[in-house]
Parts: C-alpha cells; sequence; structure tokens
C-alpha cells in the first residue's frame, strides 16, 4: 500500500543512533531503530488511518439516516 503523504527519514531524536522516522503530511508519527520496523510501522499507519476514515463515514452514514428517520417516522425504509 503506497501513501506519498507518510515518509520515512533517518533523523536524530535524541537516541544514541539516527533513528527512521514515519511522518504523515510533515508531521511525525513514530520513531524505529530498523527501516523494516519503519516499513511495517507506515503499513499500520496508513491502515489505521483508513479505518479511522471509514468508521467516521460509517458513522456519519448512520447519523444521518437516524435524522431521516426522525424526521420521517412513517416511511423510512
Amino acid at each position: 500500500m503506497k501513501d506519498s503523504r507518510f515518509t520515512i527519514s533517518r533523523e536524530w531524536t535524541g537516541k544514541a543512533r539516527p533513528q527512521h522516522v514515519v511522518r504523515f503530511c510533515g508531521d511525525w508519527v513514530e520513531s524505529y531503530s530498523s527501516l523494516v520496523k519503519a516499513k511495517q510501522g507506515r503499513i499500520e499507519a496508513i491502515n489505521k488511518r483508513n479505518l479511522s476514515l471509514t468508521e467516521n463515514a460509517l458513522c456519519i452514514s448512520s447519523f444521518d439516516r437516524c435524522l431521516t428517520m426522525l424526521n420521517n417516522p412513517i416511511n423510512h425504509n
């Protein structure tokens, strides 16, 4: 899964060695000691973000349906 808004770069984070830092649109997400772990973390962050967007969309859709039912209680199928 590729999302160019998520980047990985080596940065000094205050640890003894530079870390692989995952960022989303420039904002820090997490740092990892290895590139492999950073790539896994990036995929997890993408999946978590996509799940959150899906959950929000479902919540809004359900809310809209509830409002429709409240405004028209007789025919809400």
